[in-house]
């Protein structure tokens, strides 16, 4: 499961939001982080805490607002579920797990093929 998180201006909350993400229950995760061109210490603090982490891949773009941080994030995620989330979230320990479980279920309920991309135009 790949986690999208868009952050503009976060350093306060951004590092605490990806630690409970790693803390969960889901081993397997991919955390997408992607600075929106903010003007505090978030891309630097988010950098430092995590630059030896391999689940944890740092972007940063120029600012375009939450879509395009979002957008731009899902571009670069691997897995077949990708969960968005604000910089400011702080999961509980199974929350990822229940969201996989969840989409899980739905995709075998709707006969969804396994993995399914939509090309864009950069817009939301």
């Amino acid at each position: 499961m790949s986690v999208i998180i868009p952050a503009h201006n976060e350093e306060v909350n951004a590092v605490a939001t990806i630690r409970s993400l790693l803390a969960g229950t889901v081993k397997d995760l991919q955390v997408i982080f992607v600075d929106d061109g903010s003007v505090d210490r978030t891309l630097s603090v988010v950098r430092e805490a995590f630059s030896g982490e391999g689940r944890v891949r740092v972007f940063t773009k120029p600012n375009g607002g939450k879509a395009s941080a979002l957008n731009y994030g899902i571009a670069r995620a691997e897995s077949s579920i990708v969960v968005c989330i604000d910089a400011d979230t702080q999961l509980m320990p199974d929350a990822v797990k229940n969201f996989s479980g969840v989409l899980k279920r739905m995709r075998r309920s709707l006969r969804l093929p396994a993995t399914r991309r939509w090309e864009t135009s950069g817009t939301c």
